[in-house]
């Protein structure tokens, strides 16, 4: 499955974030679109979130380079 871990976030901090390699980004846009597309619960809700914070934070490094 995916790389995480459902009772916590993937990364403690927002910097972490910048580590984000880019297979761990599709794995984590991937799993994003999985759980978008079917009813969820309210910590399926609170991981979406997360995983918006992530793949924000990879994706405007991006922009940054």
């Amino acid at each position: 499955m995916f790389p995480t871990c459902r009772d916590k976030p993937m990364f403690e901090k927002e910097t972490d974030a910048a580590l984000v390699s880019e297979t761990e980004y599709r794995l984590l846009v991937a799993e994003f679109d999985l759980l978008w597309n079917r009813a969820t619960t309210m910590q399926e809700q609170s991981r979406m979130e997360s995983l918006i914070k992530l793949i924000d934070a990879f994706e405007n490094g991006l922009r940054q380079n």
